[in-house]
């Protein structure tokens, strides 16, 4: 630093000077003594204040300057605006039978913000039917069938068989005649004919009669004796034939 001493040396002549350690003046002049404290001028301890990023949320600043002894400010930080967020969108998840869905939604790709919360929604539940059923009959069993599921196809629950269906054992009336035997049966439902077997010793006859109505048949021709007779009633449906069990074994003497 440069003071007036050196500038104007001619102004000290005939004074005292001396300078001290912390740079005062003292002056003396013929016995008068005066003391000058003297500012020394030093230079800002520039520090920098680092720049803030923006956030989606948040403003930022920009790099700035200090002086880390007087704290003045020697270039101020700016605001930075915020940034806009980076929308996402969570696609749409459909729900199925048994799982749960969720809507669409959206994020942001920078924060991790949620924007719009994806909602859920509930499992739709198996929309079923039945399949495979078949009816019973006189020459098969039948099924109930399968409670599937129409959407996914999942079987909910297995069907059971059914029982095969069963002719009716005829009601039946037997006379014995001069050499006949008279056959009276009802009508059994579902049945298209009959058939009557007659036993005389070790010799059985089967006859087959194609009614299916209540009626009367006669036997004719007939030897004369003790006759075990049983009837049974028959459904015929194309190459298949069903039939109902015997009735109970009778005796009936033929003259």
């Amino acid at each position: 630093m440069t003071s007036i001493i050196d500038l104007h040396p001619e102004m000290i002549v005939g004074y005292d000077i001396t300078v001290t350690e912390k740079q005062d003046i003292i002056i003396d002049y013929k016995g008068f003594t005066t003391i000058f404290e003297v500012a020394i001028e030093k230079e800002h301890v520039k520090v920098t204040d680092k720049a803030v990023p923006p956030t989606c949320t948040k403003t930022g600043l920009t790099e700035g300057k200090h002086c880390s002894v007087c704290n003045e400010v020697l270039v101020s930080q700016k605001v930075v605006p915020a940034l806009d967020h980076t929308e996402v969108i969570n696609k749409a998840v459909t729900p199925s039978c048994t799982k749960t869905g969720l809507t669409e939604g959206k994020h942001c790709s920078v924060c991790n913000e949620v924007l719009v919360t994806q909602k859920k929604i509930s499992a739709t539940g198996h929309a079923v039917k039945t399949v495979g059923n078949k009816k019973a009959t006189y020459f098969a069993k039948g099924y109930t069938g399968n409670t599937v599921c129409k959407t996914c196809g999942k079987i909910i629950s297995k069907g059971k068989a059914t029982a095969q269906l069963k002719l009716k054992t005829p009601t039946v009336k037997y006379t014995g005649g001069k050499k006949t035997l008279k056959v009276k049966y009802t009508k059994v439902s579902d049945a298209t004919g009959f058939q009557v077997k007659y036993k005389i010793g070790k010799k059985t006859v089967t006859k087959t009669f194609s009614t299916k109505n209540t009626a009367t048949k006669t036997i004719k021709k007939l030897k004369k004796g003790t006759y075990k007779v049983q009837i049974r009633a028959f459904m015929k449906s194309s190459s298949k034939t069903a039939y109902s069990k015997w009735t109970k074994s009778k005796s009936v003497k033929v003259k």
